[in-house]
């Protein structure tokens, strides 16, 4: 019911934001540096983390203005199917 609502283009930018929270989840609480969720193997994680996090907000922000700006939808509908061929019918 809800893929109803925001059609294919919302369901492409929630996968992109629920990246992000995935992301955050997994290495983010590893930034923190205590506490049972700290594993020690954080060295060069926060520059990649802030690097995926503005990939991912530009590709959110440009999304978000084609939907403001009237796209409606990024995905391109394909071309109707041509009518099937009705047999014993010949034009010669």
């Amino acid at each position: 019911r809800m893929a109803g609502l925001i059609k294919a283009f919302g369901m492409c930018m929630s996968a992109i934001l629920c990246g992000m929270v995935v992301a955050f989840s997994w290495w983010g609480v590893n930034l923190l540096g205590i506490g049972l969720h700290s594993y020690g193997f954080t060295s060069g994680i926060m520059n990649a983390l802030l690097t995926f996090y503005a990939i991912e907000t530009a590709v959110l922000l440009v999304g978000c203005y084609g939907l403001l700006r009237g796209g409606g939808g990024a995905v391109a509908s394909l071309p109707p199917p041509p009518p099937p061929a009705v047999e014993g019918s010949s034009s010669s």
